[in-house]
This record gives structure tokens, C-alpha cells and sequence, in this order.
């Protein structure tokens, strides 16, 4: 009894409530203000809350002070001796406020003295952490840096929220909790509260969530489609990485920047048209095709569709754009193909109607040079009857003068004549005609021939200058050339492809637009030149102008054939093709190897020493066949062989066939005419006739 009055005596003046509890909790001392404020508690195991008392007693049976916040107050237990001490400070109107609006909330709150130690908690699932440290509750990874965040918060008043945490709740579920620590003063003394929101289903969701934009953002990146969102004012605002697979540019490059910065100009319009259409209609998407500028500068064919979209108040266009540049290739690539086929269905007709039209213009031609004789010889014969009559008396003589010249019979036979002279020259135009036709047609074999290559070039000219004509000037400037050996018909071709691309960059010039073809010799080359003054070929094409459809026109306007072809038929003729371009124009270069001269190959010069011109289509075969024999130079027109002629006529032979331009009379004459010392030297080989034969008949 003495240690229990030393401990009232000690406590019994004290205002605040003061009470002695033995080992079982039983109080045996309180004064006046403890049982006023514990409503006349007897004993400490009629605390209100039972976890409470039991962590109380657990306290106790170890000897420990006890602290804890309850409705009666702030509850102190100290053990003295086989006693214990007990205070009950009555709690501020502030913090019974406090407790009161803490108890009404979902989010489970916790207060923890200067020590660390948790002295309330608002839950009663929570209240297992009551009488524990802050390093009690706090994850064990994370135990020491918890407790010097709480040391720092409370000295220095700052709050602090923890990053989510995963624990294990009492009820032996792991949850995850994000933590308020709110540093707070009560009469002095500081303590923290601890605001523990779960945040499980939130974390679940969020994790949901991002494996689900991780699903889609994956799907995304492995699409072959470039797939955009834009603004409404087509800002982008997001663009797959795979953009640089088809565009060369890397995703952030072009985050920020207009739709409009990209596309090509002539694609403007349409795009800003299917916008619009989009405004009227959000639901319809729409699909369009663009041409887009890719990082170096040239363009890829997309096809896109768009879709408008209000999100959050915000419009947003959604863009899934496929590249179909390879696609458009191939179409284009097929559509080049069937024209090449029908071009050559119409270089196959155009053959069969020159070669329909050449066989009645030859006999006409003939007719008309025979019905040219008859009037030459009625004149003749007019004069002698005119002369005839003069030697007659009066009577007579009268007669028969009067008689011619009321007739007008002179007249008349030279009007004939003259008519003749006409139709003939109506003929020659006719037989250049179709002789251009059947050379541009490719008509014939693929055996070489010897020609003028100003011939050639005087052909391609007339073929395109009214091509030319509303668009420019063509000039053409010739030398006199060495002959040489080729196809003429695919070097026209040539010829004529270089005229109508040079025709087309004239178009787009706004200097002098001329075109110019030269010939000269340069080197022991015989050189063409086809110059335009037009824009000149862009550097980034230069490499790739001589591939096959390889084009910078519309498809009306070219195949992408055309240089490829020139160059494939130079490489034939064992000639080349070169070009020189600049913003004041380009210039293609034809080069050709002249004609060896008698004595430089056993094709021109016999090993007898004879030399024999073939003429005809049906003889060049047997022409290179015994070629080795003979010098046999062949050609298959009359007008060729006059140019072969013209540049050399020292032949031992010529052997025309009965076919060649169906027209004998007509070479004979002009041979008589412009070769007279070969008149003689001229046969005429039937359809089936050996020129083996005929040469060993004529030369031995």
C-alpha cells in the first residue's frame, strides 16, 4: 500500500484525469476529473474499441508505455512498479472535429506521435497498426528511407506522398496503397497524419490499360500501313515509327509540321476537298491518293483513308495511309506494254499499207514516165508533119497548118507534159511517203545495209517536224558524210524518238525554242546531234533516263521505252548514244563508225578484186552470203542505192531484182541519167534466179 500512496500523492493535485490501474486493468484509484471525462470507467477493459484494449494489456504484460487517441481523449499508460499510471488528456475541440470527419471517409487515416509510434487510426481495420512504428508498416525495401522521410517531414512541416505500394492489408490481401503524410500540431507537440488511399483497382486499371496500348501500339509498329492522327488544321500529332521505311523520315521529324507541307502540289485541291466533304459528313470516312514528297526529295504514290473523329472536345482526323508507289508501277509498267503492243500492231499495219500503196505507185510511176515518152514523140512527130506540110502546095499547105493550129495539137502535148512532170513529181512524194512509212515500221530483215546518214536524219525530220511546228523551230544543218553500215530503219527510229522528246522539253521553255539536228565528223566518228533549249534533265534523273520505263511525262505522253530503245538499237549498230544537259538545254550524241573503204574488209572488197551492188529486199540475203566471194554491197531501194552510188560508183556490177520498187524503167532512167558509164553494167535477176549464178555469168 505504501507504493500505491506515494503514486496518489504524487498525482492526486494534477487537473487533468488521473487514474492507478493493477496488472488486470482494474482501476483502484481515479480522481474527480478522469471519471467525468471516462464516464466512470472502473476498469481499462471498458475502453470502447477491443483492439485497443487488447494492445493495451500486450503493452502492459511487457512493461511498456502505452499511447493511444480514443473517444474519451488521449489515453497514457505507464507502468510504475506493480502499477500503472494512467492519464487521459481531454482532446481539443479541433481534433474531436478531426477524428469525426476521419471516421466518415472511405480512405483509411493514421496518426503517428513524434516517435513514429501510430497512436490512432480512423478504421477498424486499420487499427492493427496502432502502437507500431512507421517502420512497422512501411515495405521492407523501403524501411530506413521511410523513417528518414518521417523524421524530415515532421522537423520541417513538409507533406509528402508516396509512389503506389503493394502490401499485405490485415485481412491477409495484398493491396496497394499511395500514402498523404500531412505533419500536424497538437498543444505543442507534433505528430503526422497519414492519409492511406487504395489505389488498387486504379493501378489495375492503369496496368490494363497500358498492356492495352501496348497490344495496339505494337499492332501499330508492325502495320504495313503508315498510320497518322492530324488536328483539324492537319497538324500531326502522331505518325508511326515504319514512316521511315517508306517515306525516309524518322517520326519525330515530322510531328508538328501540316499535312500540306508534304503532299505534291497538284494533290492540294483534292485532299483539302475531302476534308471538307468530311465536315458535312463525320461518319463517312474518305478515301484519297496523293503523291507524297519522301526525305530525298522524290515522290511516293499513297492512298489513304481518313476518318474525323470529335475526342474530348478536340477534332482529330485518323490517317491510314498504304504506299502503292510499287503498285502504280506495275499498272503503269502494264499499260506501257499494251501500248508497245499496239504501237507494234500499228507499225505491222503500216507496213502492209506501204507495201499495198508501193506496188501500184510503181507501175504508175512507170506508166507515167512511158506516157511522158509518147508526148515527147507526138511532139516530134507534130514538127514533122508541120514540116511535112510546107513542102505542100498552097491549097494543102494551108490546109494542114490550119489544121494543127486550130487543134492546138503542140499545145497540148506540152500541156501534157507538163502535167505528166507533175503527177510524177505527185509520185516521187507519194514513194518518199511510203518509203519513211516502211523504214519507221521496221519493215524487212534485221540485216545491216549501207546508207547516207543525212538521208536518215532528212526522214526523222520530215516524220515530226509538224510536231514540232506549233511548238518551236527545227533547224537542220547537214555535212557531207562517209556512209556506214546499219539499220536504217531502227537508226530513223532513234532519230525520230530524240526529235519528239527534244519537242516535248521545248514545250516547257520560256527562252527561243528551237530544236537543231547537225551532222559532221568528229574524230572518225560520224556524229548526230539532236539539241533542244529546253529546262535541261534533273540531276537526281541523269542515272536513269536509259532504263526501261523509266519516265518523267504523263502516260499520254510517253511509255518510258524510247531512250531505252535508242539505246539498245545504237548498241546493235555498234554505235553509241551520249547527252549533255544543263538548265539551257540538253544535246544527245549519236556516234557512228563509217563505212570501211574498198580494201579494208573482204564485205566490201572481193578477194577477186570485184565489187557488185544488190538491189533489193530479196537479194541482200544471198548479198551476205557470198559476200566472201565478192564485194557485195546491198541495199533494198532504188533511192538508196542512188545515194550509195552517188557517194561511190565504182561498181563492176549492178543486179536489180524485178521486185525492187517494182519500178525497172525508173532505175534504168535514173541510172542513164545520173551514172551513165554503169547503163551497161546493169541486170535484172527474176524472183528465183541465183546471183552466185549471175555474177560468175557476168564476171567469171
Amino acid at each position: 500500500m505504501e507504493t500505491l500512496e506515494v503514486i496518489i500523492s504524487t498525482i492526486e493535485d494534477e487537473s487533468d484525469g488521473r487514474a492507478v490501474a493493477n496488472a488486470d486493468g482494474e482501476l483502484v484509484w481515479t480522481n474527480a476529473a478522469f471519471d467525468s471525462q471516462s464516464g466512470g470507467m472502473k476498469s481499462l477493459r471498458q475502453l470502447p474499441d477491443p483492439a485497443v484494449v487488447s494492445r493495451l494489456f500486450d503493452t502492459m504484460e511487457r512493461g511498456e508505455r502505452f499511447e493511444n487517441i480514443c473517444n474519451f481523449g488521449r489515453l497514457r499508460v505507464y507502468p510504475v512498479k506493480e502499477y500503472f499510471l494512467v492519464r487521459m488528456e481531454p482532446s481539443p475541440l479541433l481534433f474531436k472535429a478531426f477524428r469525426k470527419l476521419a471516421q466518415s471517409v472511405p480512405e483509411n487515416i493514421m496518426v503517428l506521435d513524434d516517435q513514429g509510434v501510430c497512436v490512432w487510426a480512423n478504421r477498424p481495420e486499420t487499427q492493427y497498426a496502432i502502437g507500431k512504428t512507421v517502420s512497422d508498416f512501411a515495405p521492407s525495401e523501403v524501411k530506413e528511407a521511410a523513417t528518414e522521410k518521417f523524421q524530415h517531414c515532421l522537423e520541417t512541416g513538409e507533406t509528402f506522398k508516396s509512389e503506389p505500394k503493394w502490401l499485405v492489408a490485415s485481412d491477409g490481401v495484398t493491396r496497394c496503397y499511395r500514402a498523404q503524410w500531412v505533419p500536424i500540431e497538437e498543444d505543442g507537440r507534433r505528430f503526422m497524419c497519414i492519409v492511406a488511399i487504395d489505389v488498387t483497382e486504379h493501378v489495375n486499371d492503369q496496368e490494363q490499360l497500358r498492356e492495352s496500348e501496348e497490344r495496339y501500339r505494337t499492332l501499330l509498329h508492325n502495320s504495313l500501313d503508315v498510320i497518322c492522327m492530324y488536328s483539324a488544321d492537319l497538324t500531326l500529332q502522331y505518325i508511326t515509327p515504319n514512316v521511315v521505311d517508306h517515306l525516309g523520315y524518322e517520326a519525330e521529324e515530322l510531328v508538328g509540321k501540316s499535312l500540306l507541307d508534304f503532299v505534291g502540289p497538284d494533290d492540294i485541291r483534292e485532299i483539302l476537298t475531302k476534308v471538307e466533304d468530311m465536315n458535312f459528313n463525320s461518319d463517312l470516312p474518305q478515301t484519297v491518293e496523293a503523291r507524297v514528297k519522301r526525305r530525298d526529295g522524290d515522290y511516293s504514290t499513297m492512298e489513304a483513308r481518313i476518318r474525323r473523329v470529335e475526342a474530348q472536345g478536340e477534332t482529330l482526323i485518323f490517317v491510314n495511309a498504304r504506299d502503292i508507289s510499287v503498285r502504280r508501277e506495275l499498272e503503269q509498267m502494264r499499260q506501257n506494254l499494251l501500248r508497245a503492243d499496239k504501237l507494234a500492231s500499228i507499225g505491222q499495219l503500216a507496213a502492209g499499207v506501204a507495201h499495198e500503196i508501193n506496188n501500184p505507185s510503181a507501175f504508175i510511176s512507170t506508166n507515167l514516165f512511158v506516157l511522158k515518152e509518147y508526148a515527147e514523140k507526138f511532139i516530134e512527130m507534130n514538127r514533122d508533119l508541120a514540116d511535112f506540110a510546107l513542102k505542100l502546095d498552097a491549097e494543102d499547105r494551108e490546109y494542114y497548118l490550119n489544121y494543127l493550129h486550130e487543134n492546138e495539137i503542140q499545145d497540148l502535148l506540152e500541156d501534157m507534159i507538163r502535167m505528166v512532170d507533175t503527177n510524177l513529181e505527185g509520185m516521187d512524194r507519194i514513194s518518199h511517203i511510203v518509203r519513211e512509212l516502211r523504214l519507221f515500221s521496221r519493215e524487212g530483215t534485221e540485216e545491216a545495209e549501207v546508207f547516207d546518214l543525212n538521208s536518215a536524219v532528212e526522214t526523222a525530220s520530215s516524220i515530226v517536224k509538224n510536231q514540232i511546228a506549233p511548238m518551236g523551230k527545227l533547224v537542220v544543218a547537214f555535212e557531207d558524210l562517209p556512209l556506214v553500215v546499219g539499220h536504217k530503219g531502227k537508226i530513223t527510229q532513234v532519230l525520230v524518238n530524240l526529235l519528239v522528246n527534244a519537242a516535248h522539253a521545248i514545250s516547257q521553255s520560256t527562252a527561243d525554242r528551237v530544236v537543231k539536228v547537225r551532222t559532221t565528223t568528229k574524230e572518225d566518228c560520224i556524229v548526230v546531234e539532236v539539241s533542244d533549249t529546253g529546262p535541261g534533265i534533273p540531276e537526281k534523273f541523269r542515272n536513269q533516263i536509259f532504263e526501261p520505263f523509266f519516265t518523267t511525262k504523263t502516260p499520254e505522253q510517253g511509255t518510258g521505252l524510247g531512250l531505252w530503245l535508242c539505246k539498245e538499237i545504237m548498241k546493235q549498230s555498234k554505235g553509241a548514244i551520249e547527252f549533255e544537259t544543263s538548265p539551257r538545254g540538253t544535246t544527245f550524241r549519236l556516234k557512228f563508225q563509217p563505212m570501211p573503204r574498198p580494201g579494208q574488209t573482204a564485205e566490201v572488197e572481193a578477194i577477186s578484186g570485184h565489187r557488185v551492188l544488190l538491189i533489193g529486199q530479196d537479194l541482200k540475203k544471198d548479198g551476205m552470203k557470198i559476200g566472201h566471194k565478192h564485194g557485195c554491197v546491198s541495199t533494198d531501194s532504188v533511192d538508196s542505192a542512188v545515194e550509195i552510188l552517188k557517194a561511190d560508183d565504182d561498181f563492176d556490177l549492178v543486179i536489180a531484182s524485178e521486185a525492187a520498187a517494182g519500178a525497172e524503167y525508173v532505175l534504168a532512167k535514173r541510172i542513164e541519167r545520173d551514172f551513165p558509164s554503169l547503163h551497161s553494167k546493169v541486170v535484172w535477176a527474176a524472183r528465183d534466179a541465183s546471183v552466185s549464178d549471175m555474177i560468175q555469168e557476168r564476171l567469171g
